[in-house]
């Protein structure tokens, strides 16, 4: 609780250990992005709001909602691409875990296949995105996992499902941060930081963690 909002701190995966021991992070820099999600059978208002709100804040963000939803949408890949859907790890199928897109599914196997550019930042505001499902060898499978595998250098999801209004504040409050120079570990932090002072309790900001490079 109070830990997470004295100072920044990050995870670590097989993917990112990695590049860490290549010194091959690179500070972030925000150019391009992509807000995408909110597929109209899935029902999201919530997430539609939230991706909205990001691509009227983010200079040189498109916005891909409902119908444009789909794989499609992530070729080209921006150096941030913020997904707001359902979401699901398939416990007897973990490469099977899936985002919903419109009238399809981004899998890890896609997830796998997508041309990510090398320092890019995924977030990922779905379901328990920062989860995995246990594996009798390796590290458990998560979507953040699959996209640091994929080659993005930082990841943000979540670790529990979280308010639809405190979402769209949390994510306001990042990019406003974000779009101002610091860093994702930063920005993060100042978010969990502004929710609290608004009187949010924690599961509305502690859910959210970062994976990968943290600058």
């Amino acid at each position: 609780g109070e830990l997470g909002l004295k100072q920044p701190f990050t995870r670590v995966g097989s993917a990112d250990l990695l590049h860490l021991a290549g010194g091959d992070w690179r500070p972030f820099q925000l150019t391009d992005s992509l807000a995408l999600g909110a597929p109209d059978e899935a029902g999201l208002n919530g997430a539609r709001r939230e991706l909205e709100s990001i691509a009227a804040r983010l200079a040189h963000c498109r916005l891909a909602v409902g119908p444009q939803a789909n794989l499609q949408a992530l070729s080209p890949a921006p150096s941030l691409i913020h997904i707001a859907s359902h979401s699901q790890i398939v416990g007897r199928d973990p490469d099977a875990s899936f985002v919903q897109f419109h009238k399809s599914r981004l899998s890890l196997r896609n997830i796998y296949g997508l041309a990510l550019q090398p320092y890019s930042l995924v977030v990922l505001s779905t379901c328990s995105s920062a989860l995995g499902q246990d594996r009798p060898a390796g590290e458990p499978l998560s979507l953040a996992g699959a996209f640091a595998a994929a080659g993005s250098q930082t990841q943000i999801s979540a670790l529990w499902p979280v308010d639809d209004l405190a979402t769209v504040q949390f994510f306001e409050a990042f990019y406003q941060q974000l779009a101002a120079g610091h860093s994702p570990a930063q920005s993060l932090l100042a978010a969990r930081q502004a929710l609290a002072r608004a009187g949010s309790p924690p599961q509305d900001w502690a859910a959210f963690v970062l994976q990968g490079c943290p600058d």
